[in-house]
Formats: C-alpha cells, structure tokens, sequence
C-alpha cells in the first residue's frame, strides 16, 4: 500500500505515485518518514499513530522450577560461599586437633557442614572445643534462618500459577529474540537510523512475507506481528490475525515507537495549506474519532479486536492436587544425589580391591 522510492526517482504505491506525480496527495496511515521527506512534502499532523505487537502468550512454568526460583544468583552465591568458608574453617580446625585422618579431610568435613545446612543432626560438631562449638551454633541459626525464608518464599510462590517474562517493550521483544512481522518494510522505516543497539538488535529481527504466508506463520505460533496502535486506542490488526488464534497471542502494553501520522503531497502543490487548514477543522470537530470507529466496525473483526485489548487476562486458577510435576524437582535432586552415591561406590568398591590386591602380593 505505501510503496517505495527508488533513487532515480520512481516508485510504486502512494509514496511512488507521489514522487512520479501520478497523484497530488497521499494519505493512509503515513508517518514522517525522514527518506520520503527530500521528495515530498508533509501535511501538518493530525493525529497520534504507535506501533506495537501481538506477541506469543507466555506459558505457564513447569512447576518443578519453582524451586531453584526462590533466591536470586547473588542469595545463591552467598550461600555458597558461607559453605565454603564453614568447610575451611572446620578443617583448619581438625587439622589443629588430634582427630581421627577421616575427620581431618575437607570432604568429610563439608558433607558434615552440608548436614548442618540441611538441618540434619550430626555426631561430628559441635561436640569438641569451644571454637567448633561457636562456629556451630552461629551455622546452625543461619540454617534455620535461611531454611524458614525458603519455605515462606516457596509456598507464596505457589499460592499463584506463574508465566514466562512477558513482552511489554522494546527492549523485552528485542531481547526474547522473537521475529516480528508484517507485509511491507515501512513498518521500520522510522527505526533505521538509530543507533540504540536495543533498537538495531530489534531491525535485524524484523522479518517481511506476503499475506498467505503470514496467515500459515500465525496459525502456527511462535512470532510476533507488527500492527497500529490508532489515535483512539484501536488496533489496526491484519486478516491474518482471526479468531482462531487471537487466543495464542498477548498485546503489549507499550508500543515499540510511536509518530504523527501526517498526509503527503509532491513538493509543489499549491493546496497544502488549505489542506491543512482543513484538516484542523477535522481534527478538532473529532471527526477522525468518528471515522475511525466506522473504518473499525466496518474492516476489523470486532470480537478480535476486543480479545487482543483483553488479552492480558487469566483465567481463574482453581486449587487442584498434586501431580507428579510438583514433586519432580525433589526428585531430580534424589536423581542426582543417587547417581553420585552410585559412582562413588564403584570408585571405592575398585580402590578397595586395589589395596587388597596390594596386600596380597605383599
């Protein structure tokens, strides 16, 4: 529909019939598109156009995520580094007292500060010198401490069903990595001159298909589609998004950028300015918000226009029992424990027949 402009001067759509003088004016959805502007000349504003998307809806989390979800990286790394530290200090302790060589090692010591960590009770602190009785103690409360603030943020975090991040700006649709789309090129017209890497990361995602390819790609899922964000809050949507899979889809809240739509004319029309006068007279008696419900009652699906506005609603989440899903981090964890206390009974199981043999040719 808008067309181009090609540097000897020709071109196809509005813009082309313009600039080869085929037509006086131009309107229909423009902006002040700054290579248009040496070959044409624009209107004053009238009205406010922002461009945004229909992006996937995010899924659910599997749940057994939830719990290594509880505590930020940086909780994570304190934690492990006061583990770390509670292993150095106990062994530095045991290596100064006369213990067995088994309590003396670091990995001993570190599956005994690994118990205190779980609140598991152990024979082998807290029953020596006061040093070791100090440092226990002062490990123990910061177990229980850290124990009783993961159990609360655990059981808030399930009280609600929790999604993926949501695409709500630039930035975010930049950084998902989510193609976007549309039927022509103009759509980043107004983006190929910045130098925000957040916004030249967004063009090189931008991707053009003709009409039935775009009604394959949204039927299937997983892209964005670029569309209008009207003056008075409608959605200028295409035919390929329909009411069979308006429902995969969620707007976002803000737009990726947004200009004054304007109408242009060749740069020698002697009627620009009653043009524009009329279209003040226009803008102010809101006609245009007249005519652009009409253009929507007339060319949009209104069911899906409602469902892309309203598409940030849940449906109610309704309590339900536990499923295996609830339980399977749990048991990733007794997975791994379990293949690690498998590997490390070979190793001693052949170190043991090692010394044995040793033994015998002795």
């Amino acid at each position: 529909m808008w067309g181009v402009i090609h540097p000897n001067r020709t071109g196809n759509g509005i813009i082309g019939n313009l600039v080869e003088r085929r037509a006086d004016i131009g309107l229909g959805a423009i902006s002040s598109w700054y290579h248009c502007y040496s070959f044409l000349t624009f209107s004053s504003p009238d009205q406010r156009g922002g461009v945004t998307c229909l992006t996937p809806k995010p899924n659910l989390l599997p749940r057994w995520k939830i719990v290594a979800m509880v505590f930020l990286t940086s909780v994570y790394l304190i934690i492990f580094g006061t583990f770390m530290c509670s292993v150095i200090i106990y062994t530095i302790i045991f290596q100064c007292s006369r213990k067995k060589p088994l309590e003396n090692s670091v990995v001993w010591n570190a599956f005994n500060v690994f118990a205190v960590f779980l609140l598991q009770s152990t024979n082998n602190i807290r029953n020596r010198s006061v040093s070791e009785t100090v440092l226990s103690v002062a490990l123990l409360l910061f177990s229980l401490n850290i124990a009783a603030i993961y159990s609360g943020k655990y059981a808030s975090l399930r009280t609600i069903p929790l999604y993926e991040k949501e695409v709500n700006s630039l930035e975010d649709l930049a950084e998902s990595g989510i193609p976007w789309l549309q039927a022509h090129e103009a759509w980043t017209y107004s983006l190929l001159l910045s130098k925000n890497p957040a916004v030249m990361k967004l063009v090189s995602h931008f991707k053009v298909y003709p009409a039935p390819k775009l009604h394959q790609i949204a039927d299937q899922g997983g892209s964005a589609f670029a569309m209008g964000r009207l003056h008075n809050g409608h959605l200028m949507l295409g035919d390929w998004i329909n009411s069979g899979n308006i429902h995969n889809y969620q707007l976002m809240r803000g737009d990726l950028y947004y200009e004054h739509e304007v109408a242009m004319a060749t740069k020698t029309w002697p009627l620009i300015e009653k043009f524009n006068e009329l279209l003040h007279l226009t803008a102010s008696g809101l006609l245009l918000r007249v005519q652009e419900l009409r253009i929507m009652y007339q060319h949009n699906d209104y069911y899906v226009q409602t469902g892309a506005l309203s598409s940030h609603e849940r449906e109610p989440y309704q309590p339900e029992a536990l499923a295996v899903e609830d339980v399977f981090g749990g048991l990733i964890v007794l997975g791994c424990g379990s293949l690690c206390a498998g590997v490390t009974f070979v190793i001693e199981v052949w170190l043991y027949n090692s010394q044995k043999q040793v033994s015998t040719t002795n």
